[in-house]
């Protein structure tokens, strides 16, 4: 549950945090197939940003504890063979074609295709390697200290 100074998500969150943009960015890629490759405005959908926003505020105030962690693990293995199974069926031409999707109000279109969403996923990943690094060396000293057991 422990939460460094300045972030927004405690430490075991970040497992249930890689899990939201891939679970988001399945659904984008349903609707753009849904779509025949034509735009996407996640605008037209009414549900879309407010899901967003509770998801969002789920994982800010979600405080896991190792007694947790499993659960998480196999949630986030789960997610994986997801994005495996979804993306790994598509015929090269299909990973790399791009639909215009808005992604929020006002924006323009985005291009968009299941290549550019590994990517983003992978980036995020990346992010957030460093970030866990980062968090675990000050959760360590802290939980060393006798003044503050997590």
């Amino acid at each position: 549950p422990f939460v460094p100074a300045g972030d927004e998500y405690a430490l075991g969150t970040l497992l249930p945090h890689l899990c939201d943009p891939i679970a988001r960015y399945l659904r984008v890629f349903d609707k753009i197939e849904a779509a025949g490759y034509a735009d996407v405005d996640l605008n037209s959908d009414l549900a879309w940003f407010p899901a967003e926003a509770q998801r969002h505020r789920d994982l800010v105030t979600l405080r896991p504890t190792g007694a947790d962690r499993a659960g998480m693990l196999a949630d986030l293995a789960a997610a994986h063979a997801r994005v495996h199974t979804r993306f790994g069926s598509l015929d090269p031409a299909a990973f790399v074609r791009q639909a215009g999707v808005i992604y929020s109000p006002g924006a323009a279109l985005y291009p968009t295709s299941a290549q550019d969403i590994m990517g983003w996923l992978i980036d995020h990943y990346d992010e957030h390697t460093a970030q866990v690094a980062k968090m675990l060396t000050e959760w360590n000293a802290r939980s060393q200290s006798p003044d503050e057991k997590e």
